[in-house]
């Protein structure tokens, strides 16, 4: 557990000031070996093993002999209110779209997607997080809906206009949390268009997802595999999609990574025969990995599309951002080195926005707690916090959905702020601005470590991520990251290295 640090260490970090504790890198090349870890590995599961059927789009993807689309193409027009202007989206949603979500213009990846998408068609696309894939897929599912003339949007129950249920679109999540993030950008976008959308996610009573699915309508569901199964499952109190026309299938290669095979394909076998009821298949994913193709085969049209935006000489996050290592003198040097950094950068432009990630999820509420009661005078109870008007939240597994939902929607909202997070949102999870990621101890193995600093520089924006080391895991940690270009800098933060049994001095 962290050690509780001294009150004289607070004192003096409360004091530093970002103007004379100026940052003065020494920077210190951590030994370089190449490393033979290249990424997660996707165990087999034989409902998503290779066939011998493989149609020419799927040998174009293997062969990656694929259609070249160029990300920079001129005279290619990259507003949303082209889509309109051509007919190929209709009005109103793309009116919600620069309205309410105030986007003017596509990412490449809806660019590319919804043009070929909006017609039916099935689609693969490999994409990254953080590059507008959310509304890539929801687009042409809401506009083939709202064109739906024999979609029931609504009936009168007792002299009112409530929903009904007509389950079209099902929307497949690998976490809770991005299939929250997920209907909260659908719901607005949906209600213009007279649609509804429900989620049913792990973490939350299933009893209410129904009540709501039954008392409001849905068109829309957006779920985690496992609650989905059991709700298509439950032939006396669950939900059918005997008309269904679209799924989505957001982050596969996670789906698959997270063990969800068998559920998928029970899912698959719930839903209406494709050769009965037609639907569309979208599949996003930041892999086509063998057993991404697998299911691609097992859920796809032959005749599918796929769009590739991952530019394959692109420079990935952790070898392209600053990142340091910080070598504390003890554990307990970790929340003055945290407090002193956040100082350092808080008047900085753009705005200081961090992520701080902890191994467990009691350290996460420990640390989280104790930035939470800091005081300006230590001395004085109502000196108010050294930190306003920073944003601080913690989100962990310890904490209900409905208030991780919270406050990771207040930290996407703001402008300055510190979340501190176990890893339920180091992967996947979208959170605009994070200029900083601080690892506090050293992750437990590669993947986390890189799956964590993915947070930051995202669309194109800068970030920086910083790793507070005990000594004791200075050569384990260098070890991990062999070929990551992370520098050691024991000059920048003053108090890392302070003797805490010791009372110091540190510059005001």
């Amino acid at each position: 557990m962290l050690v509780a640090f001294r009150r004289s260490a607070v004192s003096h970090a409360l004091r530093s000031s970002p103007r004379t504790l100026s940052a003065r890198p020494t920077p210190q090349r951590l030994q370089s070996i190449y490393s033979s870890i290249t990424g997660p590995s996707y165990a087999p599961n034989s409902s998503f093993h290779s066939s011998p059927f493989r149609s020419s789009s799927a040998i174009a993807v293997e062969n990656n002999d694929t259609q070249k689309f160029d990300l920079d193409q001129p005279g290619q027009s990259t507003s949303f209110q082209k889509l309109a202007e051509d007919g190929t989206v209709s009005r109103p949603l793309i009116d919600c779209i620069t309205s309410h979500l105030r986007l003017e213009n596509m990412t490449e990846v809806q660019r590319l997607t919804i043009p070929e998408s909006v017609n039916g068609g099935d689609l693969l696309a490999q994409a990254k997080t953080g590059t507008g894939k959310t509304l890539a897929f929801l687009v042409p599912v809401m506009e083939r809906l709202a064109k739906d003339r024999s979609l029931n949007k609504s009936i009168i129950r007792r002299g009112r206009k409530v929903g009904t249920i007509d389950i079209r679109s099902i929307i497949i999540s690998p976490t809770r949390e991005l299939a929250e993030q997920i209907a909260d950008q659908a719901a607005p976008l949906a209600a213009r268009l007279g649609l509804i959308v429900q989620k049913a996610v792990g973490g939350t009573q299933k009893r209410e997802a129904l009540r709501r699915v039954y008392a409001e309508g849905c068109h829309i569901l957006v779920a985690t595999p496992g609650r989905l199964r059991d709700l298509l499952s439950n032939h006396t109190g669950g939900v059918t999609a005997p008309k269904l026309s679209s799924l989505v299938l957001d982050e596969a290669d996670r789906l698959l990574d997270q063990g969800f095979a068998p559920e998928l394909m029970e899912i698959q076998n719930l839903l209406p025969d494709p050769k009965q009821v037609d639907r569309q298949t979208l599949m996003f994913s930041a892999t086509v990995a063998r057993e991404v193709m697998g299911m691609v085969r097992n859920t796809m049209k032959p005749d599918f599309k796929f769009v590739k935006t991952v530019n394959d000489n692109e420079v990935p996050t952790h070898l392209s951002v600053p990142q340091k290592a910080v070598i504390l003198n003890g554990l307990e040097n970790a929340m003055p080195a945290l407090l002193e950094l956040t100082k350092l950068n808080l008047n900085r432009d753009p705005p200081f926005k961090a992520i701080v990630y902890l191994n467990s999820t009691k350290h996460t509420n420990t640390t989280y707690e104790i930035f939470k009661h800091l005081l300006i005078d230590p001395e004085t109870p109502r000196s108010g916090s050294p930190l306003e008007p920073l944003f601080q939240g913690e989100i962990h597994s310890r904490l209900s959905q409905a208030e991780r939902t919270r406050v990771s929607n207040r930290f996407r909202r703001c402008k300055t702020g510190i979340l501190f997070s176990s890893d339920v949102t180091a992967r996947g999870m979208d959170f605009p601005g994070v200029t900083h990621v601080i690892q506090i101890g050293s992750p437990r193995d590669r993947d986390t470590y890189i799956h964590r600093l993915g947070r930051t520089a995202r669309a194109g924006k800068k970030g920086e991520g910083w790793t507070f080391l005990h000594k004791g895991e200075r050569d384990a940690f260098n070890n991990m990251l062999r070929d990551i270009p992370v520098d050691v800098d024991n000059k920048t933060l003053t108090t890392a290295s302070l003797n805490m049994l010791d009372e110091a001095e540190v510059t005001p």
